[in-house]
């Protein structure tokens, strides 16, 4: 009999105790949308995306803390800052000027694949010019550029990033 008590009371003690949690909260006070990447939540939910002035309340599941469960999916124009144990809050990144300089003769177009700076065009050499520049506002060093030409054949072109410059070669 005592035996069956003690697997009974077993049974009950595994089945009924949950982890204990604690309510996190996450604003995204940055212009931009945000996606998260959240481990050791009750919801089931990895990947979460907060537009600009949401925010988001979940549980997470002690021992963990806020500033090992959440972080940004990629690279973007915005981070994280921890404010306490439990809130969380997404800001827009300060952006860098950076000097696009145009060696070639074509017309370019400029991209970037997290979306670190804006699309833009810069002219080609023409005449007796050496290059052509221009200034841009990037939001982080760590740029994947693309930089083609602005014609009918679309010509990929090497673009480097050398001390706040991004230089285009042939």
């Amino acid at each position: 009999m005592k035996k069956i008590i003690l697997i009974v009371f077993a049974v009950f003690l595994f089945t009924n105790c949950q982890a204990p949690t604690s309510a996190i909260v996450i604003e995204n006070k940055s212009n931009y949308p945000a996606t998260l990447k959240i481990e050791h939540i009750k919801e089931n939910k990895n990947n979460v995306i907060l537009q600009p002035t949401e925010g988001i309340t979940l549980s997470l599941i002690a021992p963990n803390t806020i500033k090992y469960a959440v972080s940004l999916e990629s690279i973007s124009r915005n981070y994280l800052k921890f404010i306490s144990d439990n809130y969380c809050v997404i800001e827009n990144t300060v952006p860098e000027r950076y000097t696009i300089i145009n060696t070639t003769r074509f017309k370019v177009i400029l991209t970037e694949k997290n979306n670190l700076f804006d699309k833009t065009t810069i002219d080609g050499i023409s005449g007796t010019e050496i290059i052509k520049s221009k200034n841009l506002d990037v939001f982080s060093s760590f740029l994947n550029i693309q930089a083609i030409t602005d014609d009918e054949f679309k010509i990929i072109l090497d673009a480097s990033v050398q001390n706040k410059k991004i230089i285009i070669k042939l």
